[in-house]
């Protein structure tokens, strides 16, 4: 507990009324002064080592960013080439792309003027077929009327009819 002259400051550390420093505070501050002292020549020594290697690190930091810069100057380059190269390839895909859509109109130009040709000889084509269909059945018709109209010529038909039958059986 504090006096009525005193008060409590942070971490329970007294304080006198006039804003002073505790005793504690002052052996404290103290202690930790005369550590630093005891510390600074280590403390000094190694400053002075980290000061005289740095203009040796400030010259590797620069010659490694001048060797980065050469190298990104060399890439950009090759990537510029090859972006060249690129709009290159792209130019003559285009003009491929136009000859060949010259050619699809040249092509869908002459399948439609071949349509009709086509179209008219599928359907004489198909005239055709029904007229040797028709000229067949006549004939059928009157192979079948003379082998009606001949009297022994029936069985004859029918009996190699049957001995053909035969012989595809054995």
């Amino acid at each position: 507990m504090a006096d009525d002259d005193g008060a409590e400051g942070p971490g329970g550390a007294e304080r006198s009324s006039a804003g002073l420093p505790s005793i504690g505070d002052v052996v404290r501050w103290s202690t930790a002064l005369s550590g630093e002292v005891v510390r600074l020549p280590a403390t000094a020594a190694h400053a002075r080592r980290v000061v005289a290697v740095l203009p040796e690190h400030l010259e590797a930091l620069i010659d490694a960013l001048d060797r980065f810069s050469t190298l990104l100057d060399a890439s950009l380059g090759e990537v510029r080439d090859e972006v060249r190269d690129v709009g290159g390839r792209l130019d003559a895909l285009q003009v491929s792309m136009d000859a060949l859509a010259s050619q699809l109109g040249t092509t869908t130009t002459g399948i439609d003027e071949a349509m009709p040709v086509l179209a008219g000889a599928v359907v004489r084509l198909e005239e055709r077929l029904e007229g040797m269909d028709h000229l067949l059945g006549e004939l059928g018709g009157t192979v079948v009327g003379t082998i009606n109209a001949v009297p022994g010529l029936r069985r004859v038909a029918s009996r190699s009819g049957q001995s053909e039958g035969r012989g595809s059986n054995r």
